[in-house]
C-alpha cells in the first residue's frame, strides 16, 4: 500500500503534550521502561519534548525528543530504550491493521521530527522488533541511505521464574555461586548510607583508572540526575564500605519502573574490587529487584565480549532490541 494511502486511512493527529499526560500513558503502556517515565527522563536531560500521536480521540504513541546540555538531540548517558512508546490498543485488531496503523503513525511522527529537528536517534525496548515502518517511511521519503538500524543486545532475568534465593542462585554460573556463598559466609556486608557525592567520587575514580577522565567531565550532569532520581524513589542503591566506618567503597544503582528493574551502574574503588564482593552485590541487586515487585531484572547491555559474558554468568538471557538513527538533513 502506498505510504500516503495508509496515512490518509488512519489520519494520525500530532501534538506536543506535558509530563502529566505522558505519565498516564506510560502507566498503561505494555512495554514501558523506567527511562521513558517523564520524571526519570527529565532528570537526565536538559529538556524533553513529548510528541503524542492519536488516531481520532485515541492516543496511540508517545515519542520523546531529548535535548542535552551541550545542544545535542539524543538520549542522555546512562539511558536505554528512549524512543516511541505504544499504547496497548495499538496492537488490537488484525495483524494487517496493526502494521498499517504503526506505519501511518511512524510516517507522521518521523516526518514531523525530521522537519522540526533534522532527524532522530532512538532505541526500541526489547519486545518491539518490527522495524519495517521505519524502513517504509525512509523509502517513501527517499532517504534510505540515511537510515541506520542496528541490532543490540541486553541481558534479562525473568524474576517470576526464579522463585526464592535458591532459585536465583541456581541460575548463576558455578564460580559465581561459589563467590556469593563465600562472601555471604564472611558477613560484614550491611548496606550503608550513600550520597550523590559518593556516586561522583567512585565514577571519577573509575574514569581515571581507565585513563578516560573525559567520561566524568562529559557525563557528570546525567550522573547527578540519575543519582537524584533514584534518591527520589525511582529505584534503589546498594552501597557498602570495605572498612567499618569508612567511606562508601562500592555501590550499584538500579532504576525501577513499568515492572522492569534496570541495573544501570556498578562502581567500586580499589578496596572493593574483588570478585566475591562484586558477585554478592549483583546477587543482592537482583534479589532486591524481585522484592520490589519487578518482573524483569535488565542489565542494560550485553554487547561486548566482557560485558556479555559477565552478565550471563548471573543467569541472564540475551534479549534483542534495536537502535535506529536517521539524520538526513544534518550537516556533516
Amino acid at each position: 500500500m502506498h505510504g500516503q494511502v495508509f496515512l490518509e486511512k488512519f489520519r494520525p493527529r500530532l501534538m506536543r503534550v506535558g509530563d502529566d499526560e505522558v505519565e498516564r500513558f506510560w502507566r498503561s503502556a505494555p512495554l514501558a521502561t523506567p527511562f521513558m517515565r517523564p520524571a526519570v527522563l527529565r532528570a537526565l536531560c536538559a529538556r524533553v519534548e513529548w510528541w503524542l500521536a492519536s488516531i481520532g480521540d485515541r492516543p496511540v504513541c508517545v515519542w520523546p525528543v531529548c535535548h542535552r546540555a551541550d545542544g545535542r538531540i539524543e538520549a542522555p548517558d546512562f539511558s536505554y530504550y528512549v524512543g516511541p512508546l505504544w499504547a496497548a490498543d495499538a496492537d488490537a485488531g488484525s495483524i494487517r491493521s496493526r502494521v498499517l496503523l504503526r506505519a501511518a503513525v511512524v510516517t507522521a511522527l518521523a516526518t514531523a521530527l525530521r522537519h522540526a529537528y533534522g532527524g532522530f536517534s532512538i532505541e526500541l525496548p526489547p519486545g518491539d522488533h518490527d522495524v519495517r515502518p521505519f524502513r517504509w517511511w525512509a523509502a517513501e521519503a527517499r532517504i534510505e541511505s540515511s537510515l541506520r538500524i542496528s541490532a543490540q543486545y541486553t541481558a534479562e532475568i525473568d524474576l517470576a521464574a526464579c522463585g526464592g534465593d535458591d532459585g536465583l542462585l541456581a541460575g548463576f554460573a558455578k564460580t559465581r555461586r561459589q563467590a556469593v556463598t563465600r562472601r555471604l559466609r564472611r558477613g560484614g556486608l550491611e548496606p550503608v548510607d550513600w550520597d550523590i557525592a559518593d556516586v561522583e567520587r567512585l565514577y571519577r575514580a573509575m574514569a581515571d583508572r581507565q585513563g578516560r577522565p573525559e567520561l566524568y567531565a562529559t557525563r557528570v550532569d546525567e550522573l547527578r540526575g540519575l543519582a537524584r532520581v533514584i534518591k527520589e524513589g525511582h529505584g534503589f542503591v546498594d552501597a557498602v564500605a570495605a572498612e567499618l566506618g569508612g567511606p562508601v567503597s562500592a555501590l550499584r544503582l538500579v532504576l525501577i519502573g513499568g515492572g522492569i528493574a534496570c541495573d544501570v551502574l556498578s562502581l567500586a574503588d580499589d578496596l572493593a574490587r574483588d570478585e566475591d564482593l562484586l558477585a554478592v552485590m549483583a546477587f543482592r541487586a537482583i534479589r532486591h529487584s524481585r522484592e520490589s515487585g519487578a518482573r524483569v531484572h535488565d542489565f542494560n547491555g550485553a554487547n561486548s565480549l566482557v560485558r556479555g559474558s559477565d552478565v550471563h554468568s548471573y543467569g541472564a538471557k540475551a534479549a534483542l532490541y534495536f537502535a535506529i538513527d536517521c539524520w538526513p538533513d544534518r550537516v556533516s
